[in-house]
This record gives C-alpha cells, structure tokens and sequence, in this order.
C-alpha cells in the first residue's frame, strides 16, 4: 500500500508539468471545468503541481488534460524532461515551489524553441 509521502513524491516531477502547462496556457479548459478552484489555487501557489496532480486530477495526467500544442510539446519533450528533473533535482525532490523554479525555464526554453548556449537576443544580427 502506497503511504502520501510516496505518493506525494511521485507526483512532484509530473506535478511540475502539469503546473508549467497550466501557467503557460497549454492545458484544455474543457477538462478544468470542474476543477476550476483548484486551477486558481494553483496558480497562486496555494497548491503545489503535486497536489494539483493528485486532488484536481486524480494524480494522472492524460493527454486529453492538454491543449493541442501540449500534447505536441509533451509528445516532444516529456521523456526528456523527466531525464532532466532526474539530473538536476535527483530521486526525491522536495514537493516546494523552488524545485518548480528550478525546471521551469528549462521546459520553457524548449517551448519558445531556444537552448542554452544559442545566441543572446541582443545578439540577433550576428
């Protein structure tokens, strides 16, 4: 039987996800309808990701709870953000707003098409 610490461990990586496609608009409102209190809490980080996870989505998330463009997004990077949450936030991340912090500009930067290391837009005539 799975105890809340272990389920609430499990939930912070895709919890994160789920929390950065809501933020950035990638979600389908259709299938927040009924959740719409917990969205609001969320986005004023009452709740974390994970917890949005587990109590507003029953802790799956499905791609019908995405947009078009996210489940275009998450079919191209989901695999490789967990490998990335794995490197950097290791085996049992901490279920704050600080290890979101720490993962959103990365899936953020895959959204607008940008990775480290590219030009600097100050830079865009080079």
């Amino acid at each position: 039987m799975a105890t809340a610490d272990s389920i609430e461990s499990a939930a912070v990586i895709p919890g994160i996800f789920i929390a950065w496609c809501v933020n950035m608009g990638l979600v389908n409102p259709a299938e927040f309808v009924n959740v719409e209190a917990s969205v609001v809490r969320l986005k004023y980080r009452e709740i974390t990701g994970g917890e949005f996870l587990v109590a507003a989505l029953g802790g799956e998330l499905h791609e019908e709870h995405l947009s078009e463009r996210g489940i275009i997004f998450a079919r191209r990077w989901y695999e490789t953000f967990l490998e990335e949450a794995n490197v950097r936030l290791g085996e049992k991340p901490d279920p704050k707003w600080a290890t979101y912090e720490q993962m959103a500009p990365w899936l953020t930067e895959r959204l607008l098409g940008r990775t480290s290391g590219r030009r600097k837009w100050w830079r865009f005539w080079r």
